[in-house]
């Protein structure tokens, strides 16, 4: 038998070598998962006397077979048995991007070869194919898109594709609160203390929403005098249309009191009384 990358009618395949796991063994047959390429043929004389000659083929190329559904580890990144692009192993076998591919390895006259390639789109890495609700380049909860690439409550990821990455933003209107707005009482009208951008309407109040609870506002009205009256020419009195609570910040130099009438100036101090409800 001659190994000298030429095929004679007894040899399958000659890749020039007796080198095994290229493709063509040491006893020249094409090996699992590989395809080779015959060389170019030449007619050879066998005999000086007459015409007789054999057909020689020159060296073969042998390459792994794309796709077949098997690949030998360190090969083709992947062949998952179809040549179509987009499903995460292209038609040229290679990974693409925002993709990995995972099989099941089988050892074959020595060598490990992959089989059976399943291909997952990434989670995390800032594309998006469709399979994910959101991916915004990282594994990280709390940002609107979790760490397993799905939207959180709360926020709206949109923008996503398969060159860029999801942005997030919190919602408004639907009765959560996440940090970013002053207000969320699960709508998005005014006049209701909390405006349709989710901000606290001028007149009003409302208190602190959670990420589980809507916020409730109220109006801020200011009390009015209903009455006053003097005593002993010295002690006036005021009553209030609601309670009034002076809180314990309270500093004198924050009041101004005046007195107006026909002979002024009036001088006078004065300070607050404990009220009761007499």
């Amino acid at each position: 038998m001659d190994v000298d990358g030429n095929i004679r009618e007894y040899h399958i395949c000659d890749d020039g070598n007796t080198n095994a796991n290229d493709g063509c063994d040491q006893n020249c047959h094409n090996e699992p998962i590989v395809t080779c390429t015959v060389g170019n043929a030449q007619a050879i004389s066998t005999n000086a006397f007459d015409a007789t000659s054999v057909l020689v083929y020159g060296q073969d190329a042998c390459d792994e077979v794309c796709p077949d559904s098997r690949h030998e580890d360190g090969g083709e990144e992947c062949d998952d048995g179809n040549s179509a692009s987009g499903d995460g192993c292209s038609s040229t076998c290679t990974i693409e991007a925002g993709f990995e591919c995972v099989g099941t390895t089988k050892t074959i006259y020595g060598v490990d070869y992959i089989y059976s390639e399943v291909c997952y789109e990434m989670c995390g890495d800032g594309l998006n194919y469709g399979k994910f609700d959101c991916d915004d380049g990282n594994t990280v909860s709390g940002d609107g898109c979790s760490k397993a690439c799905v939207e959180e409550l709360g926020y709206k990821c949109a923008g996503g594709s398969a060159t860029s990455p999801d942005v997030c933003i919190e919602k408004c209107g639907d009765g959560r609160q996440m940090g970013q707005f002053e207000c969320d009482d699960e709508n998005n009208k005014g006049g209701d203390g909390c405006d349709k951008d989710c901000y606290i309407e001028t007149g009003w109040d409302c208190d602190e929403p959670t990420a589980v609870s809507k916020s409730f506002c109220w109006e801020i009205t200011w009390p009015m005098i209903y009455d006053y009256w003097i005593e002993n020419n010295e002690d006036l009195y005021i009553e209030f249309n609601e309670t009034v609570v002076i809180d314990g910040d309270f500093e004198y130099e924050d009041w101004e009191m005046k007195i107006d009438g026909p002979i002024p100036p009036y001088d006078f101090t004065w300070e607050f009384n404990s009220l009761t409800d007499s």
